[in-house]
């Protein structure tokens, strides 16, 4: 496996390391942070840690020699560990080693813009969401305004590679802009990174309708809190009709996001424009598409929470929705075989 394999690379490095420490140092730095990258993806995040602590350790001490080779590891590996402690809710020390990624990366960027600008930016970005999500709005919303203008400035030199970027970093505004009720920032927002992102998907529709699909479902929830229930209306039907397609495609990956657009029309059409009989339908095909997959992709446990709210709001007793979801699943089931 990857792991055994990166083991016994860093057991060589480590034994190298010792009789010449200067060169293979920053092998075994790599090999610690490659190690970590994987533990991080299985969710072993507390060695995923101290193999990022011990490699963030040597690059620091190389670093003090050699400070233009290696102090954008240094950034880099404390990015990486400020990821895994934000994933773990330890806001305050991945909010600290995000912010010395960034102060690193700014003085990078000032001799070398076109290499370092564009971590700045992403650093900028990690920063805002965690900011974001500790509803701290005005420092997270700089945080976003300034990642969106460097990516928009590179963006006229170089629209393929950073565009996709200007719609993210305009997505992430409109989504911190509707939460605040700015409704009609937002929706300039989103409307503009819907633009980019269905340009994008004429070239490239496998790498950019999911991100079509994405701004379409935001921008009918923001009208929808308008009230602008025919918005809503269509655009909800378009990112569901692009999911329905990529799920075709690739079930396994599409699946949450599909299930996710379902329950959001079932709830629209519970709350804006009640149609029992539309809302029931679409919320017992996000239930069939959630319950075998529940296990797996644990985040999806809360949108089985939200579908089961949907059906009580309908004022359906226990017995009943266990009846529906038992009938649901034999009738999926039959169409399956």
């Amino acid at each position: 496996t990857a792991a055994k394999e990166y083991e016994e690379a860093l057991e060589i490095y480590r034994n190298l390391a010792e009789n010449n420490p200067q060169t293979y140092l920053p092998y075994v730095a790599i090999a610690l942070n490659n190690l970590a990258v994987l533990h991080n993806n299985q969710n072993e995040y507390e060695t995923a840690a101290k193999e990022y602590r011990e490699a963030l350790e040597i690059r620091r001490n190389l670093a003090k020699d050699n400070p233009q080779t290696y102090l954008p590891y240094v950034a880099t590996t404390l990015n990486n560990l400020a990821t895994l402690h934000d994933i773990q809710n330890e806001y305050e020390t991945a909010a600290k080693e995000y912010e010395e990624a960034l102060e690193i990366r700014r003085n990078l960027a000032k001799d070398n813009p076109q290499a370092y600008l564009p971590r700045v930016a992403a650093t900028l970005n990690n920063l805002a969401i965690l900011h974001d999500n500790q509803k701290e709005y005005e420092t997270a919303a700089k945080e976003y305004e300034e990642a969106l203008e460097i990516y928009r400035n590179l963006a006229v030199n170089n629209p393929q590679a950073y565009l996709p970027d200007v719609a993210m970093a305009l997505n992430n505004l409109a989504v911190l802009h509707n939460n605040q009720k700015e409704y009609e920032t937002g929706a300039k927002e989103y409307e503009e990174a819907l633009e980019i992102r269905r340009n994008l998907a004429k070239d490239n529709p496998q790498a950019y309708l999911p991100d079509v699909a994405l701004t379409l479902n935001n921008l009918a929830v923001l009208h929808n809190n308008q009230n602008e229930s025919e918005k809503a209306t269509k655009e909800y039907e378009e990112a569901l009709a692009i999911y329905r397609n990529l799920y075709e495609e690739m079930p396994n990956v599409y699946a949450p996001d599909l299930a996710m657009t379902l329950i959001n029309l079932a709830t629209f059409y519970q709350k804006a424009l009640p149609e029992r009989e539309k809302s029931l339908a679409f919320v017992m095909e996000a239930i069939a598409l959630l319950r075998p997959i529940l296990e797996a992709v644990p985040f999806t446990q809360k949108y089985m929470k939200s579908a089961l709210t949907v059906l009580r709001r309908w004022s359906l007793s226990d017995e009943e929705i266990e009846r529906l979801i038992a009938e649901k699943m034999m009738e999926t089931g039959e169409n399956q075989a």
